[in-house]
């Protein structure tokens, strides 16, 4: 009876152990899956692959676009580009006409090293419709100057213009002039651009706006509107000091309200001109924006600062002037002191560059000075 007992309860302890074992397996999928899913929530993007891996390798797995594009994902966000590559691989598998997902393919191959496999990838498409032609295009343009590879993209441009369309053509003949440009081959770069500016073809102001585009791309100003377009819409802090200092070369009507602007720049040297300018230009109205860069961080600024505020400004500017003194720094000591002998029309010492106990003595020289004026 007791040996009867124990066999039917180990029969019984197996039949339910396979039975939870089966559960789990079944339910293990799902719950990677979503497990993946929290950790990609917390942005914990490490555990979210390792996840997916996991789940990939489970016989009941569904391993389809939809997954390849949420391991895609996680993957970019870890600039893990093999592993990015690797999904869309498996998922262009199942796509391979989706053309965004092609380009994505091709951009994660030419970052692992497999710049020619990118290309060729792009190039052996067939697009279905002329957005698709451009979308295509524009990859391997992107990819090429990424790598570095200025005048082979600009060779390609040359390609597709002599086989496009004239509108399109000088399209790509102005852009293969920016790239020839910028690796420093001047010939080509006239040549293609002469055939962009090709005026038997175009329209007077079709030339206008491509030398316009050309200006702003290559950040060389040939007009003050090139200068202005430069100075307030370019990104790059080099190309909007390009502007302001083409700019100051002379003058014009808005030059005024256009410094003004530039005091707002986050560039430095843009700040430092515009504040020059103002002074130059005599904009006594503009003293007010001015004067709170006498009390900035970045030397340069506060120079400039300092030296308008001597051209632009009256007695009553001298108080605020006395307060930002720096005894340590010589050139604008000089500059602090020459401001200060403008604004009161007076002087402390004859030496031109006083030693640190000297500028000790006329800092409190001055103080004494402006104290009649309270």
């Amino acid at each position: 009876m007791g040996e009867t007992f124990r066999i039917v309860c180990l029969i019984y302890s197996c039949s339910i152990s396979c039975a939870v074992g089966s559960l789990f397996e079944a339910s293990s999928p799902e719950i990677l899956y979503e497990e993946a899913l929290v950790a990609e929530a917390e942005l914990d993007y490490s555990r979210a692959l390792a996840l997916l891996q996991q789940y990939e390798h489970l016989p009941s797995a569904n391993l389809d676009g939809v997954f390849w594009q949420f391991w895609a994902r996680v993957s970019e966000k870890l600039e893990d580009y093999v592993q990015s590559a690797y999904a869309r691989e498996q998922r262009f598998s199942l796509s391979p006409g989706d053309v965004w997902l092609r380009i994505d393919l091709a951009d994660d191959w030419s970052r692992i090293g497999r710049l020619a496999e990118a290309l060729e990838l792009l190039s052996e498409y067939v697009p279905l419709d002329s957005s698709e032609v451009a979308l295509i295009r524009k990859a391997q343009i992107e990819l090429m100057k990424r790598e570095g590879l200025l005048s082979e993209a600009a060779e390609l441009l040359m390609t597709w213009a002599e086989n496009s369309e004239r509108v399109k053509a000088q399209v790509y003949y102005q852009e293969a002039s920016i790239l020839y440009e910028s690796a420093g081959d001047r010939a080509n770069a006239t040549k293609a651009i002469s055939l962009a500016l090709d005026e038997d073809s175009l329209a007077r102001e079709k030339v206008k706006e491509l030398e316009a585009l050309q200006s702003f791309e290559l950040g060389k100003p040939k007009s003050v509107q090139d200068a202005r377009r430069l100075l307030f819409k370019h990104s790059n802090p080099e190309f909007r000091r390009n502007g302001i200092n083409y700019l100051k070369r002379g003058r014009y009507p808005q030059e005024t309200a256009d410094y003004l602007i530039a005091l707002r720049d986050t560039d430095v040297e843009v700040v430092r001109v515009a504040i020059l300018m103002l002074a130059k230009i005599e904009s006594y109205e503009s003293l007010a924006k001015i004067k709170p860069y006498l009390y900035s961080s970045n030397r340069d600024i506060k120079l400039a600062a300092v030296r308008a505020v001597e051209s632009l400004g009256e007695r009553e500017d001298a108080h605020e002037v006395l307060k930002i003194v720096d005894l340590n720094d010589r050139e604008l000591f000089r500059a602090w002191m020459h401001c200060l002998e403008k604004l009161c029309k007076h002087s402390f010492g004859a030496n031109l560059d006083p030693n640190y106990s000297e500028r000790e003595k006329i800092l409190t020289q001055w103080q004494e000075y402006l104290k009649g004026d309270e």
